[in-house]
């Protein structure tokens, strides 16, 4: 599926970097570079090179990017309700530095392909099943505003990268709807419902609470499956393309408790809905996937339930390691 070449993964530490490195270092695909910010990895694999680097520094990103061929892009700042709440500017401003710079960078520096990551923040809210044109049909959501219009900009940046500019850059540009999976470090400030799920079910919490009456409809997709719609975006698409990353399938926030309750074999545990603190504007949303099945042949592996199992046998795992 990947050709050799000079990889680079940005954000490498996280969430999707860590699974899309994963899967790159088990490809013949050359050298890679893993870049992060500020979460040093436990144990640095010893098949990249690994560099620390504050994106937003713009000379930074010049001499990260230098000499690479293909730049898959997975920083950024994570911005669910509750960070947006607290502060609704700061994460719109550094996303912009960070992935402003990245697309730059990489022109200046010669950079053949940039795969990187944008947000299903951009869609509206007035159409249920989303197709990729949708993300700029009317506004974003009232409370992702800034971010919606941010990434709604940086794909228009992508376009003028890959078709606007001479030499043209590849550029694609991966819209993942909710993300899980193991390896994620989660803040208990920040963190989307299904890992807050997890920890209340591990921790035998009495009663569980669930805000809102879980008939919340999400579309949730394994980090899995997205890092490898990133390796066959590398290896696929050509000029500029964007693709909904997703499940395709929609469960509501009950079915998810249901699942995960009879994963860890407490059917019996008691359960409060109690009023929502909010309602997501991505509550009703299904994303298609139509496009990246015909363009770039992806299509989700992971199951739900087997992600799942997947998420609490690592969380257990990990529980217990810090215990000790």
């Amino acid at each position: 599926m990947i050709q050799g070449g000079r990889f680079l993964v940005t954000g490498a530490t996280g969430l999707i970097g860590r699974h899309v490195l994963d899967q790159l270092l088990g490809h013949d695909c050359g050298s890679v570079t893993a870049a992060y910010r500020t979460a040093m990895p436990s144990a640095l694999d010893p098949r990249c090179a690994w560099r620390r680097v504050d994106l937003t520094d713009m000379d930074a990103c010049a001499a990260l990017v230098a000499g690479h061929d293909t730049v898959i892009h997975c920083a950024g700042e994570i911005a669910p309700g509750p960070v947006l709440a607290r502060d609704p500017v700061g994460p719109v401003r550094r996303n912009l530095a960070i992935t402003g710079n990245i697309h730059e960078a990489c022109w200046r520096a010669g950079v053949r392909k940039l795969i990187w990551f944008s947000s299903t923040t951009g869609y509206p809210t007035d159409i249920a099943d989303l197709d990729e044109p949708d993300m700029f049909r009317g506004d974003p959501p009232d409370g992702w505003y800034g971010l919606g219009w941010v990434h709604r900009y940086l794909e228009t940046q992508s376009r003028m990268y890959a078709e606007k500019l001479s030499p043209a850059m590849d550029v694609v540009a991966l819209r993942p709807s909710l993300v899980y999976g193991p390896r994620d470090r989660v803040d208990p400030q920040a963190s989307h419902f299904v890992y807050t799920f997890v920890r209340r079910v591990l921790d035998r919490e009495e009663p569980i609470v669930v805000w809102g009456d879980g008939s919340q409809v999400r579309d949730l997709i394994h980090a899995r499956d997205v890092a490898r719609a990133a390796l066959l975006a590398a290896a696929n698409a050509r000029g500029y393309a964007a693709y909904n990353v997703a499940a395709g399938a929609t469960s509501t926030t009950r079915e998810v408790l249901d699942l995960l309750l009879a994963i860890d074999g407490w059917t019996d545990a008691p359960v409060r809905y109690e009023a929502p603190r909010g309602v997501s504007p991505a509550a009703t949303r299904r994303f298609l996937t139509v496009r990246a099945e015909r363009e770039i042949g992806f299509r989700p592996e992971v199951g739900l339930e087997q992600g799942l199992r997947e998420l609490v046998a690592h969380t257990r795992l990990t529980t217990r390691e810090l215990a000790l």
